[in-house]
């Protein structure tokens, strides 16, 4: 055993020897299991016992502070230390010390330096928690060095330390996170973010700062013009994006300029299903609040881009001599633009893409640019609604919908025809599983051997006839008496043969006969389909590989209607156009 485990050893039975009266053993071992045990007797005379749990967490965190820096202490010898309260007063001393005049340390970058303030930009974990000792920051706690490295990725951290201050101040010590694109964030000791302090208006802080920007874009030149080259490239990407989508508006109103100045939606006999789908869609807009314009307005366009072109005309003939011509136009001009603000049918543009088999639309008038909404027939609707609970289907499968709803709708020739291939394949593969041997036939061997047996019997009978023959005929009381031994023996022999033949057909060894096979399996299918959900369960299948789809969708649309098209609000409105009904709803 080496010394030092000896010494060790000693150490705790002195301690447990000399303290076992003031302390418990519960917090006999805590002391022993968590105190360095060349501290033990001091530990034990300083640890107030009422209060054990208290004294113990000061205790032990003074002598964790004491084992990294007591070498720097004014006395370096614990046991020269009196009481708590002595050995209290040097770690504060020395602390005070430490942060009223902090040193260099490997890893960091000293930034600016005055009588009041010491700045550094610390560059490793280890420095970090160096300079932000005795704060509440994350770079300073348990997981330092994943929060620094975190903080570190983009941007740069700094500590601020006024060595006039003492620590109680949550000012004493203050980081800035200056970010390479430019963002920064305050916080205090206590690590709570600083948004109003007086002190940052003060000219010497102020000029730290300064040094601080003119540090970071020196130190740091790369990684800020790296941020500013993303910063532009998303700005040109951005601004791109913009141009696009101005190019696609402008396209998709010479789209709707073209259509309408052919008239091509005209509410004519020979209107297009696409065109009374755009009007029901406008009907629908009407409803919702939109300013449509109407038929009696664009008759009213008609008649005012006549009269401007008559007044225009006589203005022309005579613009000195009727002056008020130019207000009446100017009126009309008005009343002609308040009407071709208003929505009309070709502000919808039809989408190449449709909803689910039903028409989509997309508005381009101002109030309502970029609203798309899709609209169908009766039949459209059906159908498009079976197409989106199938696709749902395909997305989340049908159990992802609620069991006791699915459960509803499973496909019993489907379970049956899979339950027949399960019990036809058992019961050949499994007979005796399923029939006692008693059921079975006769093998070959067997009818050989009773057909041998049945011979032999016939031939015992015949000589049983002849001996009653020759009987018959003779006078001989001793021949007779002979021919009726021999007949007797015969017969009991004829007896023998007949029980073997028994004993055989009662233990027949061939197969099953066929028609048992067949009733067993009808036997067996038809009491799975008693209980459907149950037998799929025992064979674990899941239940969804066995519902009918086609009646479960049908059920799915029953229930929740056409609403569920609507991806915006799951709601319709029908609307009337030319006699047909058609179907409107929002999609985004």
């Amino acid at each position: 055993m080496s010394q030092k485990i000896i010494l060790i050893e000693s150490r705790v039975s002195d301690f447990r020897n000399k303290f076992s009266n003031k302390f418990s053993l519960d917090q006999l071992e805590k002391i022993i299991n968590e105190i360095p045990s060349k501290y033990y007797l001091w530990a034990g005379k300083n640890l107030d016992q009422i209060s054990f749990n208290n004294s113990f967490q000061e205790i032990k965190q003074l002598l964790d502070y004491f084992e990294k820096f007591g070498s720097n202490f004014p006395k370096t010898d614990l046991n020269t230390y009196s009481n708590l309260n002595e050995l209290k007063n040097a770690a504060s001393t020395y602390s005070e010390r430490q942060r009223r005049n902090p040193k260099k340390a490997n890893g960091a970058n000293v930034v600016v330096e005055t009588p009041k303030y010491y700045v550094v930009n610390p560059l490793s974990s280890d420095s970090s928690c160096y300079y932000g000792k005795g704060t509440k920051w994350c770079t300073t706690g348990l997981n330092a060095s994943d929060s620094f490295n975190r903080y570190n990725s983009d941007g740069k951290i700094f500590y601020i330390i006024d060595k006039t201050l003492p620590n109680t101040d949550p000012y004493y010590k203050i980081a800035m996170v200056k970010k390479f694109d430019g963002d920064e964030s305050w916080w205090d000791a206590l690590d709570e973010p600083i948004r109003n302090y007086s002190g940052f208006s003060t000219p010497e802080f102020t000029s730290i700062i300064t040094q601080m920007n003119e540090y970071f874009k020196k130190e740091y030149a790369g990684q800020i013009k790296v941020e500013e080259d993303k910063k532009r490239a998303k700005f040109e990407a951005e601004r791109s994006r913009k141009i696009e989508q101005q190019r696609i508006r402008r396209g998709k109103e010479a789209e709707g300029e073209s259509r309408r100045e052919d008239q091509e939606w005209a509410m004519t006999p020979n209107l297009s299903k696409e065109g009374q789908k755009a009007w029901a869609l406008l009907q629908h807009l009407e409803n919702d609040g939109a300013d449509v314009r109407n038929r009696e307005q664009e008759e009213r366009l008609n008649e005012i881009q006549v009269r401007i072109d008559d007044l225009n005309a006589q203005y022309d003939a005579a613009p000195e001599t009727d002056t008020d011509l130019l207000d009446q136009i100017s009126e009309l001009e008005d009343e002609k633009e308040e009407i071709l603000s208003r929505i009309d049918v070709y502000y919808l543009i039809p989408l190449t893409q449709d909803h689910y088999g039903n028409q989509m639309f997309e508005v381009i008038h101002d109030d309502f640019y970029g609203q798309t909404y899709a609209v169908g027939t009766e039949d459209e609707m059906a159908e498009a609604a079976e197409n989106y609970v199938r696709n749902l289907i395909d997305d989340i499968g049908i159990a992802g919908f609620n069991k006791s709803f699915y459960s509803n709708y499973i496909d019993t020739e489907a379970v049956e025809q899979y339950a027949r291939n399960i019990y036809e394949d058992d019961v050949y593969q499994n007979p005796d599983v399923y029939f006692d041997d008693s059921e079975r036939m006769l093998s070959s061997n067997q009818n050989d051997e009773i057909s041998r047996l049945k011979f032999k019997i016939a031939g015992l009978r015949d000589e049983i006839e002849r001996l009653e023959e020759l009987s018959n005929e003779s006078e001989d009381d001793d021949e007779i008496d002979r021919i009726e031994k021999r007949t007797s023996s015969l017969e009991e022999r004829i007896d023998d043969l007949e029980n073997e033949i028994e004993e055989i057909e009662e233990s027949p060894e061939g197969d099953f006969p066929d028609a048992l096979f067949d009733e067993k399996i009808d036997d067996q299918v038809e009491d799975a389909m008693r209980d459907p959900e149950g037998f799929l369960e025992n064979h674990a299948q899941s239940l969804e590989n066995f519902i009918d789809e086609d009646e479960f969708v049908e059920a799915v649309v029953e229930q929740d209607g056409y609403g569920q098209l609507s991806s915006y609000d799951g709601t319709y409105e029908i609307w009337d156009v030319m006699g047909t009904q058609y179907y409107v709803y929002r999609i985004d």
